[in-house]
């Protein structure tokens, strides 16, 4: 359940911990268990997270993301960085969280949008 506006927000992430936090997203070899509680509404899909961290890799693709601040912002708090792929130039990239049950999950809207991206369908990203 999100976090109602009455409460404060939690503690931000640092920009080290949601690095971290989306290189695990990320990598095919951890367990979606231990990947569930950062995305927002994952229940509708447990699966995809794994798919979304397989499909680089399918395609010869190597995926890496730098976060360097986190502010509060909206939705929830942003998470401000760079991502690259392969050895191209590093491109700008921001990642939307949302407080849900006292914590930072990656925004759902956000999330769909990079499974489009590496073409993984889900029923928790409406088409």
């Amino acid at each position: 359940m999100p976090t109602s506006l009455a409460e404060a927000p939690p503690s931000l992430l640092t920009p080290e911990a949601v690095t971290e936090l989306i290189a695990r997203l990320l990598d095919p070899t951890v367990p979606n268990s231990a990947k569930l509680d950062s995305v927002q509404g994952i229940a509708a899909d447990p699966g995809l997270p794994n798919r979304v961290a397989e499909s680089p890799g399918r395609n010869g693709a190597r995926i890496t993301v730098a976060i360097t601040a986190t502010r509060l912002g909206a939705p929830g708090m942003l998470a401000e960085g760079t991502g690259a792929m392969n050895d191209g130039p590093p491109q700008p990239v921001i990642v939307n969280f949302v407080a849900e049950d006292g914590t930072w999950k990656i925004e759902k809207t956000w999330y769909c949008q990079i499974a489009y991206s590496f073409m993984v369908a889900s029923p928790l990203c409406p088409s």
